[in-house]
């Protein structure tokens, strides 16, 4: 199936945006067409939401805020800049002439977990997990017809853990057990519009999210210990304005610009060489500590002329990317054993 770039309005909680859309297996990335999360483009309200360093989407929307995506798959527009295997474009949530809220809850532990195909159900125990996730909106207005507010706020409290191994010296076995890897995000998003004039639209949002968690490094081997795991910190900032003007029936100009803000860290939970043995990674990756910081200036501007059955856009966009990869790469020794 093919989605065609045409504006769709989410009327559920789908988990995948279409037929063509789902998530990659450790649910961090969404994944249009079939391929790697990290090349598709994404923007929020025309706004580019894209990790320029590693490649794949940065900020995460809450599901209250999101009003319509589109979705383009193998066929692009001048408009995207560049190529992908697909390009997805979130449009949020304005407010309305009445005062609206909207609030949910959902909740989940280990009894309506799945097990995976490759674990050793010998081992008896199940993973412990659980989830909490909060989410609210309103809106509303400020002036008679003419400036509206909307916010939204998310929280997504996850408690799980990972499958990690420790040596048994006397029986030269390797021991299976749970270690945690609990995940905090906190995202949320602010827009305010604005219609000075009947052929004037004037937006302005702000979306922030915060999330930590835990998890495994890259592994060499086929299990790593306790202290094989790694902390991460991601913060991301946004703010974006437009203003959409109408000349006539025929001819409309949007003019946006945006700043945004990245910054991630992932740390060893413990600091302490790497040792890899024959079957157990132990200690703290080489891979770790690393970070990523990214700013990105853009300002965009595009007119559209309509005449008849045709349509006709131009337009121009800059952006401005500052970047730095930090790869503490052997930080700590490492040492391998046969």
């Amino acid at each position: 199936m093919q989605v065609p770039a045409a504006v769709v309005t989410i009327t559920a909680r789908d988990s995948a945006l279409a037929r063509r859309v789902t998530t990659e297996p450790d649910g961090t990335f969404v994944v249009p067409n079939l391929a790697p999360g990290t090349v598709d483009i994404m923007t929020i309200d025309g706004a580019d939401n894209n990790d320029d360093v590693v490649g794949g989407p940065l900020q995460n929307v809450t599901q209250e805020a999101v009003q319509e995506f589109q979705i383009a798959t193998d066929r692009f527009t001048a408009e995207s800049g560049r190529s992908a295997s697909s390009t997805i474009n979130v449009v949020t949530n304005s407010g309305s002439d009445s005062l609206r809220g909207s609030g949910s809850f959902f909740a989940r532990d280990s009894a309506w977990q799945s097990l995976p195909a490759t674990y050793d159900r010998s081992f008896g125990d199940k993973p412990p997990f659980d989830r909490q996730q909060f989410a609210a909106a309103i809106g509303g207005l400020v002036t008679a017809q003419r400036v509206f507010w909307f916010g939204a706020l998310e929280y997504r409290n996850q408690d799980g853990a990972v499958l990690v191994g420790s040596r048994d010296v006397a029986t030269r076995t390797i021991r299976r057990g749970f270690a945690p890897a609990p995940l905090d995000d906190l995202l949320g998003s602010a827009r305010i519009d604005g219609h000075p004039r009947d052929a004037d639209s004037l937006m302005m949002r702000h979306g922030g999210e915060r999330a930590d968690d835990t998890g495994a490094s890259t592994l060499d081997r086929a299990i790593g210990s306790a202290s094989f795991r790694q902390a991460s910190r991601n913060r991301y900032q946004s703010l974006v304005g437009s203003w959409t003007r109408i000349f006539s029936p025929t001819v409309v100009n949007a003019l946006s610009a945006s700043y945004s803000t990245f910054r991630n860290r992932i740390e060893p939970v413990t600091p302490l060489p790497q040792l890899t043995f024959p079957s157990l990674a132990d200690g703290t990756s080489f891979r770790v500590p690393q970070g990523t910081r990214q700013e990105r200036f853009q300002l965009s501007n595009n007119a559209t002329l309509v005449r008849g059955a045709h349509t006709i856009r131009a337009g121009g966009e800059w952006q401005r990317v500052l970047a730095r990869f930090d790869l503490d790469v052997f930080h700590s020794r490492s040492h391998s054993s046969r």
